[in-house]
C-alpha cells in the first residue's frame, strides 16, 4: 500500500511540474538549487524535487524499480520503516547536495 502511495505522489508532483515546464518561474519551484536555498529562496524546491522527474521517461523507469523493490521492501521491513528509510534517504540527500554546492550558483 506504501509503495503505490508513494508512485502516485512521485506520478501526480511529476505531472504537475511538467505542466509547468513552460515557463521559468514555474519550473524553479519543482528544482533543487542549494545556491537559492543558501540566498534563502525556494525550499519548496528542497521537498518538490525528491517527487518531481526530469521527463517522462526518467518517470516511468522510476516508477517501474519502485513498483518491482517496493513491495518487497515494504513487506519485509514494514511500511513504516520503509517510509523512515525513503524520507531519511531524501534528507540526508538534500543535506550532502546542499553543504557540496551551497555556494555554486552553476
Amino acid at each position: 500500500m506504501l509503495t503505490l502511495l508513494l508512485i502516485g505522489l512521485n506520478v501526480v508532483v511529476s505531472l504537475i511540474a511538467f505542466t509547468r515546464m513552460s515557463s521559468h518561474k514555474g519550473a524553479e519551484m519543482f528544482l533543487f538549487n542549494p545556491s537559492e536555498v543558501a540566498a534563502g529562496r525556494n525550499y519548496a524546491g528542497m521537498v518538490l524535487s525528491h517527487f518531481s522527474h526530469a521527463d517522462g521517461a526518467h518517470l516511468i523507469f522510476n516508477m517501474v524499480a519502485l513498483w518491482s523493490f517496493g513491495p518487497y521492501v515494504e513487506a519485509g521491513l514494514g511500511p513504516i520503516l520503509m517510509l523512515l528509510i525513503y524520507v531519511v534517504a531524501g534528507i540526508a540527500s538534500t543535506l550532502f547536495v546542499y553543504y557540496r554546492h551551497r555556494n555554486n550558483p552553476g
